[in-house]
């Protein structure tokens, strides 16, 4: 996925796509994606070769008694919500093969955590899958040293002893999360996370939050 932040730089690129012979499709939104917008990829995607979906919080579209200041700016996480949903060969086969019951997870978010995990690095798998996979490029993993760590994370079973412990003040879980950043941050938060410094454990992006670490 490519971002483009000009409209300069948006016609330019959909200039060649369209004499290249693509139909190109747009999804228009302010920004603060949920499902209902990633459904609108979807049909999109149904229909275009190309498709841009813009990330625009326009003042015109609110009313005098709405506040566009506070109006929720997540650019980062739209950006991996869109990553997320978008359109490769793969993808397709991997919904082909559920609906023909031949599968029954879709192994495509692991494929590219293997490609994109460092060597030497760790891919961790807590209570995803649970099926049939195929496609998994275990060459790449093997070639990278990669560790794999993996697990049922069992939610349900210990989440209401862990409350009430809490509440007795057996345990006090708030140094997990080491900094406090606000959504902007994701991706300087990240790259903390990544190289171990300033003894980052868990990082809570906040939309309008204050820098705590």
């Amino acid at each position: 996925m490519d971002s483009v932040k000009t409209a300069a730089g948006l016609r330019e690129r959909v200039a060649a796509w369209r004499r290249d012979g693509a139909r190109v499709g747009f999804v228009p939104t302010l920004g603060n994606l949920h499902a209902g917008h990633y459904s609108l990829v979807s049909i999109a995607r149904a229909h275009a070769d190309r498709i841009v979906a813009s990330v625009f919080v326009n003042p015109t579209q609110f009313g005098p008694r709405e506040d566009f200041a506070s109006y929720p700016r997540t650019l980062e996480s739209d950006r991996v919500g869109l990553e997320a949903h978008g359109a490769q060969f793969d993808s397709y086969v991997d919904a082909a093969k559920t609906a023909t019951f031949l599968a029954t997870d879709r192994s495509n978010a692991l494929r590219q955590a293997i490609h994109a995990c460092r060597k030497g690095g760790v891919v961790s798998i807590p209570g995803v899958y649970g099926g049939f996979l195929d496609k998994i490029p275990f060459g790449a993993a093997f070639a990278k040293g990669l560790t794999f760590k993996m697990g049922q994370t069992h939610v349900m079973t210990y989440m209401q002893p862990l409350l009430d412990r809490i509440r007795r003040g057996e345990l006090d879980p708030s140094f997990v999360i080491t900094h406090r950043l606000p959504i902007e941050d994701a991706a300087k938060a990240y790259q903390t996370f990544r190289d171990n410094k300033d003894e980052c454990i868990k990082v809570v992006l906040k939309p309008q939050g204050e820098t705590v670490h």
